[in-house]
């Protein structure tokens, strides 16, 4: 995946972040809520796979792009 970045990671991270908040704050459904979350982890772990060798440490990540 040559065209993917650490900021592409960052944005599922950031996602993630607001779906959870969406759903403790019931704008969304379990159902929804869960294939949702299905989809993001899958595209983290694609994005992950392709850039661990450029990106080692998510935390050092989220720390550079914040």
């Amino acid at each position: 995946c040559c065209r993917c970045s650490p900021t592409d990671l960052f944005a599922i991270l950031k996602c993630t972040e607001k779906l959870e908040r969406a759903y403790v704050r019931d704008g969304i459904n379990a159902k929804d809520y869960e294939a949702q979350c299905e989809k993001l982890i899958a595209q983290f772990r694609m994005l992950w796979g392709s850039m661990k060798e450029t990106v080692r440490r998510l935390d050092t990540l989220c720390v550079c792009l914040c």
